[in-house]
């Protein structure tokens, strides 16, 4: 672990989300000094289109569990709250220029003691990474009703209704198998054109083509069911999807989502691999194994503290 920053440690594993879109700064967090309380007030850019507007707030929903859970291995008190009123945000947007349509409020933390010194970067979000190759390797199964039992008690404490189901064996095949058959990487990459850098589509398109071959041969997969209609809804849905990806890691494993962007994909699996026919659809699926190819540290992106009524 780094040295200890106190409070400090907490915004910087807000840095360590996985990467949102457009612009190169989608994300903003806006610090209010209270006693010896501090709030951190998470917004994200809307972009050109739902993939953007609905990836940022993903990330910023990720930022905000990484504050959580450096809080919690401490043993800081802390709270999410994911529905402030717009009223009380008023002075916010109005002092930094967060316009309700640029910018959409994901979330607030309170940590509630930052007098404490000794807070680290725990080791679990510094060494994530996005795999996308994984070793057959089969996952214990007391590890991973470890990992639904966490999942099941956040998302009780913060009033997400996140179902998750797990594909392993043949119905994780059977999830390739689909992929295969109905997943087409062009369309997919018209969908991003105005996210993918010219520069990179080529290299995107046939990274695409490959996974979808195997979707990286990871033994398990994790499909994490949601409201994603509703923006609340949604993002508490990625606060969970982070938990089960920080908490992999903390045991040794790895995570990488599965991206699609076609909606004949996501009815297809909810109706003829899930047997679901309900209202919730598709929030994220997330591969879970051992990874089988080496990836430098992550760099941490830059994104902007505003410092609000201290």
């Amino acid at each position: 672990m780094k040295e200890g920053k106190g409070v400090l440690a907490v915004l910087e594993s807000a840095l360590y989300a996985p990467t949102s879109l457009t612009p190169p700064k989608p994300n903003r967090f806006v610090l209010r000094v209270e006693g010896s309380s501090l709030k951190v007030f998470t917004f994200a850019y809307r972009g050109f289109s739902d993939l953007v507007h609905l990836t940022n707030l993903g990330a910023g929903a990720a930022a905000l569990y990484n504050m959580f859970y450096t809080a919690s291995v401490f043993n800081v008190p802390s709270e999410v709250i994911f529905d402030v009123p717009e009223g009380d945000l008023k002075g916010i947007r109005d002092e930094f220029g967060y316009p309700a349509g640029i910018w959409d409020f994901t979330g607030m933390i309170e940590v509630r003691d930052i007098r404490r010194t000794d807070l680290e970067v725990p080791d679990e979000i510094r060494t994530r990474r996005t795999i996308r190759r994984y070793r057959p390797d089969p996952v214990d199964e007391d590890v991973l009703d470890g990992i639904i039992e966490k999942v099941v008690e956040i998302s009780d404490g913060i009033g997400a209704d996140v179902r998750t189901v797990v594909l392993k064996g043949k119905e994780r095949e059977r999830l390739v198998n689909y992929m295969r058959l109905l997943y087409d990487p062009v369309r997919d990459l018209a969908i991003m054109s105005k996210i993918v850098p010219s520069v990179m589509r080529d290299f995107f398109l046939n990274f695409l083509k490959e996974f979808k071959k195997t979707l990286g041969g990871a033994p398990i997969a994790i499909v994490g069911l949601s409201n994603t209609k509703d923006k609340i809804a949604w993002t508490k849905s990625w606060f969970v999807a982070e938990l089960i990806m920080t908490e992999a890691r903390r045991i040794g494993l790895d995570t990488g989502s599965i991206t699609f962007q076609t909606k004949s994909i996501e009815e297809t699996i909810k109706r003829e691999l899930l047997n679901y026919t309900g209202p919730l659809g598709i929030a994220f699926v997330l591969n879970l194994g051992y990874r089988d190819e080496d990836l430098p540290p992550r760099e941490i992106k830059g994104h902007d503290f505003s410092v609000f009524r201290i």
